[in-house]
């Protein structure tokens, strides 16, 4: 017996799924201090709409002093991860200390 529509459904399903998993990218922030030469780094979280306000807001609550704010994003995690230790060496290469944020603040910037 023959099945045509469940070849059809298959194919869909497999052209699909990869989608589906990569519906959300990742991301991480930064925020800059110059004068201080310090680097504020979270750690890599799925992306969140508004992250570079939330995560400014977020920082200048804590008390800290920042010129800017960047929140990079890829879609496959391994790669975020990678190009953030890139930045983070370069930053330290530049004199710039690399200041880790703890994972309560790293949530909150998603938010």
């Amino acid at each position: 017996m023959s099945y045509p529509w469940s070849a059809a459904v298959a194919a869909v399903c497999a052209m699909a799924l990869p989608g589906i998993a990569r519906a959300e990218g990742w991301q991480y922030c930064l925020a800059f201090s110059h004068a201080e030469h310090r680097t504020y780094v979270t750690a890599v979280s799925v992306e969140a709409p508004g992250a570079e306000g939330a995560f400014s807001r977020s920082v200048a609550n804590a008390g800290i002093d920042f010129d800017e704010v960047q929140c990079p994003r890829a879609d496959e995690h391994s790669a975020l991860v990678v190009m953030r230790d890139y930045a983070l060496r370069y930053n330290r290469q530049i004199g710039m200390t690399v200041v880790r944020l703890p994972e309560t603040r790293s949530a909150q910037a998603g938010r």
